[in-house]
């Protein structure tokens, strides 16, 4: 092949490296330096895409919150239930916000008992049993009352329409309480303060176990838990938490109101 047609060779040193071929006007160093910055920039976004998913909580509309369920064998004749259960013709009414959508396996004669129980005895502890195990949680403390020298205790016969259980450091339940402190509500809120009885841990455990609410506060109106404090906020900002309270016979006497 004639000289005149040969290609002219690509030479390379140290401060003049081969060119590469995705930046041919470009250095070696420099597409080094630019494949570096491309990496680090694709590690911040999947960096910043993984916390945005872990932290990132949609926001909740009321309608979708979770109550505590209740058992509609259990609500007597006036509720959407057929009252068989032993709790039929007691006179409890479900609250008109409890329908179709709650999971109706769950004892609200347990929930019942247990509210009753603390409101009426607030010094009393709850007795360990009612963790164990299969345990009818009304029975256990029936019985509990009853060997206190209470023979007519009854888990129904003191219906609270607003129970709070609150912790008297939490800023969750302080500000629930602040909330409904601003409604100016008849009757008041009865207020479970948990960590200023003798049992915190069994009374959180208890409420865990038959409301799959963890946390305080935890607010039951009409013997259905709402849940905390954002739950509360909610359901008063959507204008549906005064609807619940005046359906269970509890007035607002705010201002705004």
């Amino acid at each position: 092949m004639p000289s005149g047609l040969l290609p002219t060779p690509v030479t390379s040193s140290p401060d003049k490296p081969f060119p590469h071929p995705a930046f041919p006007f470009l250095t070696g160093r420099q597409n080094r330096s630019i494949r570096l910055l491309i990496i680090l920039l694709a590690s911040l976004a999947a960096l910043a895409w993984t916390f945005q998913s872990l932290t990132h909580r949609p926001p909740v509309h009321p309608d979708s919150l979770d109550y505590a369920p209740a058992d509609d064998a259990l609500l007597g004749p006036n509720s959407s239930g057929t009252g068989a259960g032993p709790g039929a013709g007691a006179g409890f009414q479900s609250p008109p916000f409890v329908d179709d959508r709650l999971d109706l396996s769950q004892s609200a004669r347990d929930i019942r008992a247990m509210l009753n129980f603390v409101t009426q005895f607030p010094e009393r502890p709850l007795p360990p049993q009612v963790l164990e195990q299969g345990a009818d949680v009304a029975n256990v403390l029936r019985d509990d009352a009853r060997s206190a020298g209470d023979m007519d205790w009854d888990e129904g016969d003191r219906e609270l329409p607003l129970v709070v259980f609150s912790k008297t450091y939490c800023p969750f339940s302080k500000r629930a309480k602040a909330l409904l402190a601003e409604m100016h509500l008849s009757p008041q809120p009865f207020v479970v303060e948990a960590d200023l009885r003798t049992d915190t841990s069994l009374l959180k455990s208890l409420l865990t176990r038959l409301t799959h609410h963890s946390t305080f506060p935890n607010i039951f109106v009409g013997g259905v838990s709402l849940g905390g404090s954002d739950d509360l906020h909610l359901l008063h900002e959507s204008g549906r938490l005064k609807d619940m309270l005046r359906a269970v016979g509890v007035k607002s006497h705010a201002s705004h109101d």
